[in-house]
């Protein structure tokens, strides 16, 4: 993870390349459950999540296509973590996209930045669940930039 006062740059391995064809609202996943959950989690005097998430919406039919068709279908956002629950933090926006096998996002709010990583945190939690990866999650450290 990338840190600068203008940029929080997150790539989490997905386990896939983005080249191949995707699946979503399989008829396996049990309606309003997580097919797809990649998330970098900030620890601080309050925690937040960045990350993307896709639901299976009740009553869906199994869907396939690009990488960027499974982008749409999800959400990205940023959270505030207490205990096991999330708030998403509505107003802030991220911008989603894939390099290789890897899912990249990135939050461009300066004031935001500065709240999330206040303390400076040397490592953040890389946490991945999909259909093609059982549920990982791995430390990682973060660089910082003129922050």
């Amino acid at each position: 993870m990338l840190v600068t006062p203008t940029l929080v740059r997150v790539e989490i391995p997905i386990g896939r390349s983005i080249s191949a064809p995707w699946r979503w609202y399989e008829t396996s996943t049990a309606d309003g459950h997580a097919e797809y959950a990649w998330s970098a989690v900030v620890e601080g005097d309050t925690s937040h999540s960045i990350g993307f998430m896709l639901f299976k919406r009740p009553g869906a039919t199994p869907m396939q296509g690009d990488f960027d068709d499974l982008v749409r279908a999800g959400q990205a956002n940023l959270a505030v973590v207490t205990g096991r629950r999330q708030r998403v933090v509505r107003e802030v926006r991220l911008t989603v996209s894939g390099e290789d096998s890897t899912l990249v996002l990135e939050l461009r709010d300066p004031a935001v930045i500065a709240t999330v990583f206040a303390r400076k945190p040397k490592n953040v939690t890389f946490q991945a669940l999909s259909p093609y990866q059982p549920f990982t999650r791995h430390t990682a450290q973060v660089r910082y930039s003129d922050f």
